[in-house]
């Protein structure tokens, strides 16, 4: 059994450094039983002791021990037997760094530098387009997990059953429905609606926007107009909703700081904020609304083509 020793003093029970977000590491919840500090460091484009002494306010190994099997929940030794590792932890709860820097008219906050290319996905989305929705999904699937999306919704009070169960199966229930790239009439529809809520989902993450505030914008819906299916307009909301659960978690939770760094200056650059005041405490609920929309289209255009 690894060797442990208690710190002194002991941090908090309910203990999280200042400006971090949390990740599950491990498999059960989320990562992969082939986590390791090093792993998630690289991921995060940190030091190994810098992210282990951010969690725990130590790098001795027997008090890291210590913690990890009372906090993070690791049972399992690694093959020599003289530390945990982080496979099936339970909760398999860490955390990383958040950053944050005023840009424009928005805090924007993000970590160190997942590494995700924005720029680059984006034209692996948009190149994946001529191949139909459930490619793009997909992609988006490879960076969201189930764990993801319960994490970003329980974050901002958010219901799980607020889109149709949260569920994966439930999720691609209703992105392989759009898969063809031969799609009926009905299909079009829905697909149009995944990528709005796709586009406002991103955005809303990334200002980690509230239900409240989502709903007093009027963007938890967006209304259909289809005289040739006025009565599925469920099925076309639920749609809507997909897309935006995922690009809210994209956001809010997979976007590095210089990441959305760049996809604001894009955003601003575009929109045009000469229109709005300049402070943010004289923004009124019409401006907020006004942002988002005209941010959206922008975004699906130039980052979700057909």
């Amino acid at each position: 059994m690894p060797i442990e020793h208690p710190p002194k003093p002991e941090l908090p029970v309910n203990y999280r450094p200042d400006d971090s977000a949390p990740i599950y590491v491990g498999g059960l919840r989320g990562g992969t039983p082939n986590d390791t500090w090093e792993t998630v460091a690289d991921q995060y484009r940190m030091n190994v002791k810098d992210l282990i002494r951010f969690n725990f306010k130590t790098v001795n190994p027997d008090e890291v021990n210590w913690y990890l099997r009372r906090r993070v929940g690791c049972r399992v030794a690694s093959g020599s037997g003289n530390n945990w590792t982080f496979r099936n932890a339970d909760p398999g709860m860490i955390y990383i760094p958040e950053l944050r820097i005023r840009f424009g008219h928005t805090v924007i906050e993000g970590n160190p530098g997942y590494k995700m290319d924005w720029q680059e996905t984006a034209k692996e989305l948009e190149n994946m387009f001529t191949a139909g929705i459930w490619s793009v999904i997909g992609k988006v699937l490879d960076i969201v997990s189930a764990a993801d999306l319960a994490m970003a919704f329980a974050e901002v009070g958010l219901p799980l059953g607020w889109t149709i169960g949260m569920a994966g199966a439930s999720v691609a229930a209703v992105l392989l429905a759009i898969g063809s790239p031969h799609l009926d009439a009905f299909n079009k529809v829905r697909k149009e609606q995944v990528l709005w809520g796709y586009s406002y989902g991103v955005l809303m993450g990334v200002d980690k926007k509230t239900m409240d505030f989502i709903q007093s914008m009027g963007l938890h819906r967006r209304l259909v107009n289809s005289s040739t299916y006025p009565e599925r307009e469920k099925d076309f909301q639920a749609a809507y909703k997909v897309g935006l659960a995922l690009g809210y978690t994209v956001g809010r939770r997979k976007m590095s700081l210089p990441q959305k760094k760049a996809l604001f200056m894009m955003l601003q650059n575009a929109i045009g904020m000469d229109q709005f005041p300049s402070e943010l405490s004289d923004w009124k609920t019409s401006d907020w609304r006004r942002y988002y929309i005209d941010g959206a289209i922008i975004f699906r255009r130039r980052m979700l083509k057909k």
